[in-house]
């Protein structure tokens, strides 16, 4: 743990709900920033939850940098209340309509609708504007300790969840510190949900409060500058910069591989598939078997993504043989499968927003010797695919012309001729290391001082994206 005497060094305090032990991809981007920015000659102290309500791993503990000092709080979080009451999935313990619950008993399914229409309403009250808000009033108490007691040059802050950029607004509005926001994912610019609700007009409305009020703002892609730009326009120019994500080439990921079964398969994709995702792709597999000259590829998916969603999709279209969920491996094992794989695949639907969206498996995509295709839309995964020369992109949503070109692309896989060729130097800016040394300019930049290494205020820094 670091005293409260610093030596001299800039002092960065740096919020973020994802942190160890949590496993979410956000994490390595905030471990980075602890790790590098403190190899810079920052002192840092992180600020973190003590326990949370989402995937998490003890071993990731030793991803924390030894001289990091670490403040965790407290956080209310009502699902946890709700699976103390209704059991591990929220729904066990309880029957189902028609059936006889735990006790023996008919009718309990008649209690477990009543339960559920009951905690989905609180739950919503509890989830706005995001399912983290119950962090916002411990974090907000105990910022305001540590900035009342210490002196920090910066006080940096990360998100998703963007409530807790909440607590700092508040604070800003009790107590002057120089405040960076930092949006891994952008809140509700672009726009990604219904503009007619009044729930997201509200988080448009905070969302701007809280921009207006930072003295800087990082965005992690150069899409979500843009609209960051079109949207608030004179109001930002010159605080904003694109800090993109990376992948941290020095972590270990080997070691527990050994005698690990083999890739055998034509594409793997790996990491989450939120709805939608996986439909263009199928249906475009679908294609192939149907036409009926071409061999039929096979995925293979690893991630949480829910089995039978994906199984679910993959019957849909006739499919099943075709896509396979393997199911979650541990990140040491996920890097080797991506070195691996005969090919990797990249997929966005073509839906408002998701154009600056940027997968995090991209980057450990970009370190790998295997090809990517990528069925993204025209934005910033399909210009980083480009410019680093690591593969294809496909910006169609029409199976007939994805089919082609899947089948094309593994011809020329399989057979050797493959053309891509890597742009090393560009491939190189998404090492966190590089990406982290940016931010270190930005932060220079905020602080007027010699942090960083250059003090063009409103810089775009062009480093890696999330």
């Amino acid at each position: 743990m670091n005293s409260l005497v610093s030596d001299g060094k800039p002092r960065l305090l740096l919020v973020s709900y994802d942190f160890p032990p949590v496993t979410s991809a956000g994490m390595y981007r905030i471990v980075g920033m602890a790790k590098y920015l403190q190899r810079m000659g920052w002192d840092i102290t992180v600020l973190t939850v003590k326990d949370t309500f989402v995937h998490k791993t003890d071993a990731s503990l030793r991803l924390i940098p030894e001289d990091v000092r670490v403040v965790r709080t407290d956080a209310f979080e009502f699902r946890r209340v709700r699976r103390r009451v209704m059991g591990g999935s929220g729904r066990a313990g309880i029957g189902r309509a028609g059936e006889k619950g735990s006790s023996g008993e008919e009718g309990v399914g008649i209690l477990e609708r009543i339960l559920t229409v009951v905690f989905d309403a609180i739950d919503k009250l509890f989830s706005f504007p995001d399912a983290k808000a119950g962090w916002c009033l411990p974090l907000f108490l105990k910022a305001w300790q540590l900035v009342s007691r210490e002196r920090f040059d910066i006080v940096l802050s990360s998100s998703p969840p963007h409530s807790l950029h909440l607590s700092l607004l508040v604070l800003r509005r009790l107590k002057h510190f120089t405040w960076v926001t930092d949006f891994r994912d952008p809140w509700t610019i672009p726009g990604r949900g219904e503009k007619s609700s009044l729930g997201f007009r509200v988080r448009r409305s905070m969302e701007k409060a809280v921009i207006a009020t930072c003295d800087y703002v990082v965005a992690n892609t150069p899409g979500n500058r843009d609209a960051l730009l079109r949207e608030f326009g004179r109001r930002i120019e010159g605080r904003v910069s694109v800090v993109t994500n990376g992948l941290d080439v020095e972590l270990d990921v080997t070691g527990s591989n050994t005698g690990s079964p083999p890739v055998d398969c034509d594409l793997v994709y790996m990491g989450e598939l939120y709805p939608g995702m996986l439909d263009a792709y199928a249906r475009a597999v679908r294609a192939i078997k149907e036409e009926g000259r071409h061999r039929i590829p096979l995925l293979w998916v690893y991630g949480r993504t829910p089995g039978p969603a994906i199984r679910r999709v993959a019957e849909d279209n006739g499919v099943s043989s075709w896509i396979v969920h393997k199911g979650r491996v541990s990140y040491s094992r996920s890097r080797q499968i991506i070195t691996d794989a005969k090919a990797l695949l990249v997929l966005l639907p073509h839906w408002d927003g998701h154009e600056t969206w940027v997968p995090s498996k991209l980057y450990s995509y970009l370190f790998s010797p295997s090809p990517i295709l990528a069925l993204v839309p025209r934005g910033d995964a399909a210009r980083i695919v480009e410019e680093t020369g690591r593969g294809v992109v496909v910006d169609t949503e029409k199976p007939e012309e994805i089919a082609t070109a899947i089948v094309e692309f593994l011809k020329s896989v399989d057979s050797g001729a493959y053309a891509g060729e890597t742009n090393t130097q560009v491939v190189e800016r998404y090492r966190m290391e590089s990406v982290m040394a940016e931010l270190n300019d930005v932060l220079g930049c905020c602080t007027g001082t010699a942090f960083g290494r250059v003090g063009r205020p409103g810089g775009v820094v062009t480093g890696s994206v999330i």
